[in-house]
């Protein structure tokens, strides 16, 4: 996995914008923003999805998510083999008593 702290100091720096701005557009405060980009604190959900629209990136490309996944993580499976669309069902044997 990539260094997340960096991936999004890099995209801030890459979309010329300072931390204070960033505190401005999003309302993070400073000590988090700082915290984030240098890996001492995560951002929750909802701020992380906030920062990656800022900086117009995607999760997959932040979280290193490979489009090659199962069809089941995917939208568009119609194009992969029926047999590799689907995981198999594990069923539990009753036992008779």
């Amino acid at each position: 996995m990539k260094d997340i702290g960096a991936v999004l100091k890099n995209a801030r720096e890459n979309k010329e914008f300072t931390q204070k701005q960033v505190m401005e557009l999003t309302g993070i405060n400073k000590k988090s923003l700082s915290g984030y980009e240098n890996n001492v604190a995560e951002p929750d959900l909802q701020t992380f999805a906030t920062l990656i629209n800022l900086y117009g990136l995607s999760a997959d490309e932040v979280l290193e998510i490979s489009t090659s996944a199962p069809c089941i993580f995917r939208k568009n499976c119609a194009s992969v083999p029926e047999e590799r669309s689907a995981i198999p069902l594990q069923t539990e044997q009753s036992s008779a008593g």
